[in-house]
C-alpha cells in the first residue's frame, strides 16, 4: 500500500472543515483521547508516519476499535466482522477524491463501494457523507500538492534537564508518533 502525504496547508484546511462539525464520536487533533487514538491506529494499521487529524469512534464501548480514521495520507477504517466491509481498510487522498460517498444501508457510511458502519456511532451517516464529501472538495480546491513523505513540523524548544528532557509547543507533536530531535550545531538526531 502506497502512501502520500498532503502538504501542511492540506491538512490545515482539512482540520478547519472537521471542526465545523460535532458529534460525541467525532474527535480532531490535539483534542482525540490517547487510548482512543491507540486502539484506532493499532486497528486501522494506520502507517507509523501518518499524522491523524480526526477520529470517528464506531463502538458502544468508547474503544474506536472499529473507527475512520482521517489522516495526512488519506481515510482509514476499521469495521466489526459483521460488516459489509468486516476488517481494515485504507483509501489514499488520490483514489477517495474521486470516489461516491453515500449511505450504505440502514447503518452504513460508503466511499467509492468501502462501507463504513455507523451501527454504534452518535454521528448520523448523513453528516458523516457531508463531513466526507466536504473533505473531498477541500482537496480539489488546493493545488495538488503530495509527497512520498510526511510533512515534517519544525519547533523550536530547549533542554531543560541533564536526562535529555526537551520542552516544545503542544501542536508541534501532537498527533505525531514518531519524533526526532534535531541539534543543529552538532549534527545530531535523536528519537524522542
Amino acid at each position: 500500500e502506497s502512501h502520500k502525504y498532503i502538504n501542511p496547508e492540506q491538512c490545515a484546511a482539512i482540520l478547519k472543515v472537521i471542526r465545523r462539525y460535532t458529534s460525541r464520536d467525532l474527535y480532531s487533533t490535539p483534542n482525540i483521547p490517547q487510548k482512543m487514538l491507540t486502539n484506532s491506529v493499532r486497528a486501522c494499521v494506520a502507517a507509523p508516519e501518518a499524522e491523524i487529524l480526526a477520529l470517528i469512534d464506531s463502538t458502544i464501548f468508547d474503544d474506536a476499535k472499529n473507527s475512520l480514521l482521517i489522516g495526512n495520507s488519506g481515510i482509514y477504517m476499521n469495521n466489526p466482522w459483521q460488516g459489509n466491509s468486516p476488517g481494515r481498510k485504507f483509501i489514499p487522498y488520490d483514489d477517495f477524491i474521486d470516489m461516491p460517498v453515500r449511505q450504505d444501508g440502514w447503518f452504513g457510511v460508503s466511499v467509492g463501494g468501502v462501507s463504513f458502519s455507523t451501527s454504534a456511532c452518535s454521528m448520523p451517516g448523513n453528516k458523516i457523507i457531508e463531513l466526507l464529501q466536504d473533505i473531498q472538495q477541500e482537496i480539489q480546491k488546493t493545488p495538488k500538492q503530495v509527497t512520498d513523505k510526511p510533512g515534517t513540523l519544525q519547533g523550536t524548544g530547549f533542554i531543560f534537564a541533564s536526562g535529555g528532557f526537551v520542552a516544545t509547543n503542544y501542536h508541534v507533536v501532537s498527533a505525531r508518533r514518531n519524533i526526532r530531535v534535531y541539534f543543529p550545531k552538532a549534527d545530531r538526531e535523536f528519537a524522542a
